[in-house]
């Protein structure tokens, strides 16, 4: 059996007056979260409920991920209003260390399920504004070989991800050692608590203006015959309940992950290679609503375009993507601006009437119908007419 990894972290700073440990809040974070993973949401609730009693009031920290985990999980269930008290008590400690920026931007994703766009707009630029960007990249490659090495997790039968959150001291020691997403297998959940537990600490960080806050993440996959296993990120750590469909997306999403891993890995390989992949990826992260993590990926495909290394259809096909996610943000205006570089680039390369031709007419007439733009899009819906009048019967 081989074991292939590759560990997503998340990183975001906070400036701690206190580093002093509490098991009793841990324990009821840990719970929590369990709870969680059995469907048992009100029993969750009320375990984050109590760990907010039982947090060291000093402990910016503590009290920051209890509003946090309180208010994803109220999100999850549609409750807007308890939502936006839970996130805005956390940006009450400090607005400008990571959580607050974590808490402004599921704030945004309220305000926007309101229809407030005003306000989504505001704390879009708000969250986007950040602080002192501090370069973590070399020191967390340290971090993640050296709890690799303590993870040992027992051989299971089926899928388990666990996420462990902490956050580091100045000798970068783990501290506040604790859940953030719970697998559904204690035995698994255990074996990613105790390889941050194990390890020693990684040395004095590279900036002493705040505390790197961390979730890692670890995922035991079955995979394929061989029993190959591997980590990725989770696509959403707040959803619990995985639909058929979802689950199927989510083996599709592992195996492409790996594939641009493997070739990311070799230096025989110029980079342009895993375009395929890279395009294929980023329309299975569309497909299951994960828009951050696909925009990162049109925006590496684009920037090889931009050099002449991407097909020129490969980029209309990104362009029409990103268009999408726009619609789906109501963004229209980028909406609108993307279609036109989708249709722009398709018609350059023609033929005249194409399928990605149609199909990027097509999104750009209801875009600018959706605007109030109705002559323009009933040109273009004119225009679809003649494609398909053009067509051999």
């Amino acid at each position: 059996m081989t074991k292939l990894a590759s560990v997503i972290l998340t990183i975001s700073v906070f400036l701690l007056q206190s580093a002093n440990a509490e098991s009793t809040w841990s324990s009821c974070i840990n719970e929590a979260q369990q709870e969680l993973a059995k469907g048992n949401f009100a029993a969750g609730e009320t375990k984050f409920k109590q760990s907010l009693a039982t947090a060291d009031e000093s402990n910016l920290y503590q009290i920051q991920w209890s509003h946090y985990y309180l208010g994803e999980l109220y999100l999850s269930q549609k409750k807007l209003d308890l939502a936006e008290r839970e996130f805005n008590a956390v940006l009450k400690q400090s607005r400008k260390d990571g959580m607050s920026g974590a808490a402004l931007s599921s704030l945004a994703k309220i305000y926007d399920s309101k229809k407030n766009i005003a306000a989504a707009n505001r704390i879009k630029t708000e969250a986007n504004q950040g602080g002192d960007e501090v370069d973590y990249s070399q020191y967390m490659k340290k971090v993640s070989v050296e709890i690799k090495r303590h993870w040992h997790p027992q051989k299971l039968q089926s899928h388990a991800n666990t996420v462990v959150a902490f956050y580091l001291d100045e000798e970068g020691t783990p501290k506040e050692i604790h859940l953030a997403h719970a697998s559904g297998n204690l035995k698994s959940d255990e074996a990613a608590l105790n390889a941050v537990e194990s390890t020693a600490p990684f040395g004095k960080l590279p900036s002493s203006k705040g505390y790197p806050c961390i979730d890692f993440s670890f995922e035991y996959n079955v995979y394929g015959a061989s029993g190959a296993r591997y980590f990725a990120e989770l696509n959403s750590p707040a959803q619990k309940q995985v639909d058929a469909k979802f689950a199927k997306l989510a083996i599709k999403e592992r195996e492409l992950k790996h594939q641009l891993l493997l070739l990311d890995n070799r230096n025989d390989v110029p980079p342009v290679a895993a375009l395929k992949t890279l395009s294929q990826l980023m329309d299975c992260l569309i497909e299951e609503k994960n828009f951050g993590s696909a925009q990162k990926l049109a925006t590496r495909i684009l920037a090889y375009y931009e050099k002449g290394q991407t097909p020129d259809l490969t980029a209309a096909h990104v362009w029409l993507q990103k268009g999408g996610i726009a619609v789906a943000e109501n963004k229209m205006i980028e909406a609108r601006d993307c279609y036109k570089q989708s249709l722009l680039i398709t018609r350059q390369v023609g033929p005249a009437g194409s399928a990605q031709e149609q199909e990027s007419t097509l999104a750009l007439a209801k875009c600018l119908y959706q605007l109030g733009e109705a002559d323009a899009a009933k040109e273009l819906y004119d225009k679809l007419k003649s494609f398909k009048a053009t067509q051999p019967k």
